[in-house]
């Protein structure tokens, strides 16, 4: 299975440019959790624009090299990630992020200068291995933390973390996740669900809110002493596919950026579970690269990552162009999908509805999410439907049929239609846009040939 493209590779390149650009007016849009504000929707309108001109445009209007914007790119996330740890109140906070911006780039530079000089094989795969150390860190960390901690109900930050956690511990202890009652660690008065949703007894009427491949998932990481462990595992797993679908020093430098965004900590932190469909997304480029066989069962276990993967199917023919080849994967894809789906939906149907799929349709408008709805709320005082990402989604697939077959293009095409899903829709917060940044650096480390392409840094 051959990728073929009527662009030539330099041209995907500078594409690549403008989703690289993209991805970080997006960290930036979600710095703050993907709450809403004035300036958030700035650098969001400024991701979205990035992305449409990157993926459609006839005419790119500069080229200053990809891996030179990579290697910006990485600096001034990694910046931002590391002067996150420093305290509110921190005296010349100003002058910390000077220094962590120089210290970055330097870095950066330093591992582009060795990369370009052969020794990318060993850096990167000890980069992964510190970022592992890190990553182990981080949770153990926060568990400790949280356990110590008098503010937290059940010792978890927010009610993702329960459901993830009570998912898996009642899937071990032989009962069914969907057909529980979730405890309610948000509090009654908050805007998190329905009105009058919270029983007497503290509980929610619904269980596990997700899909069952993200508890079989979690499993190995649950029985570690946190599910989070398993969470780690993805995103560095992500890193790896990412860099070693189609090998490249471009390649490597997109996956240290997305590693060193800086709402990879965060996400880690409060155990939500994109990391898991982006892993599963690193192992379908990566399939489709190196083990085309194998393809079926990762796009399978990509659309049934989350509820909102599935969009990802119909652009499947920009992935694979020729017919005779994309509907036998589409049908082998949804076949592995209801594999790993059907065994937990069918041990109680009902429950498996509502929990998993009429909930997603009744969380409450979200005044509080980074959204174009509630700018247009704030401006006019009207509340216009949630329908309208829908159309934004279906608009951003069939337009998105017509740009180049390639697998940058699959990518980056469904990292625009998710944004239009998103900023116009109820909800919209840090973990949705962070799945779409993963869709956008993954278009970006498949767009230069293997090996020999766009080596350069200059």
């Amino acid at each position: 299975m051959t990728p073929s493209s009527p662009f030539l590779p330099d041209e995907t390149a500078r594409r690549a440019i403008w989703w690289t650009i993209s991805a970080v007016f997006l960290s930036l849009a979600i710095g703050d959790n993907g709450n809403y504000s004035l300036q958030s929707l700035m650098w969001l309108s400024l991701a979205i624009a990035s992305a449409a001109w990157g993926t459609f445009a006839h005419r790119l209007i500069f080229d200053v090299g990809l891996n030179r914007v990579l290697v910006v790119a990485c600096t001034v996330c990694g910046a931002l990630a590391l002067q996150s740890f420093l305290p509110a109140a921190a005296p010349f906070r100003a002058l910390w992020l000077v220094g962590f911006l120089i210290l970055a780039a330097l870095l950066t530079l330093a591992v582009s200068f060795f990369a370009s000089r052969g020794l990318g094989k060993v850096l990167f795969p000890l980069f992964l291995i510190a970022q592992l150390g890190i990553g182990v860190f981080t949770v153990q960390g926060a568990r400790d933390f949280e356990q110590k901690s008098p503010r937290f109900r059940l010792q978890a930050r927010h009610d993702v973390q329960i459901f993830n956690r009570e998912g898996v511990r009642l899937l071990l202890a032989g009962q069914n996740p969907y057909a529980a009652r979730m405890p309610n660690v948000m509090g009654r008065d908050m805007p998190f669900y329905p009105p009058g949703t919270t029983g007497k007894d503290g509980k929610l009427p619904f269980g596990y809110l997700y899909m069952p491949l993200g508890l079989f998932f979690m499993v190995p990481g649950y029985l570690l002493g946190d599910f989070r462990f398993a969470h780690v595992f993805a995103l560095l797993g992500t890193a790896w596919f990412l860099a070693s679908a189609r090998p490249s020093k471009t390649a490597q430098l997109a996956a240290t950026l997305f590693l060193l965004l800086p709402q990879t900590t965060f996400v880690l932190i409060m155990s939500w579970t994109e990391p898991i469909a982006l892993f599963f997304l690193g192992a379908t480029l990566w399939c489709f690269f190196r083990a085309p066989r194998w393809l079926p069962v990762a796009l399978g276990a990509l659309i049934c990552a989350k509820q909102y993967t599935i969009f990802l199917l119909p652009l499947v023919p920009l992935l694979v162009p020729e017919r005779a080849k994309w509907q036998p994967l589409m049908i082998k894809s949804l076949a592995v999908a209801l594999l790993l789906t059907l065994p937990l939906a069918l041990w109680n149907p009902d429950a498996f509805f509502r929990s998993a799929v009429q909930m997603q349709f009744k969380q409450p408008f979200r005044a509080d999410s980074l959204s174009y709805l509630v700018a247009i709320l704030q401006l006019t005082g009207r509340q216009l439907s949630p329908l309208l990402g829908f159309a934004a989604l279906l608009g951003g697939l069939f337009y998105g049929l017509r740009a180049p077959k390639t697998a940058s293009h699959w990518a980056a095409t469904g990292a625009l239609a998710y944004l239009g899903f998103f900023a116009l829709n109820k909800q919209a917060f840090g973990n949705y846009y962070f799945w779409v940044i993963g869709l956008l650096i993954a278009a970006v480390a498949v767009s230069s040939p293997a090996a020999n392409g766009n080596q350069e840094l200059a």
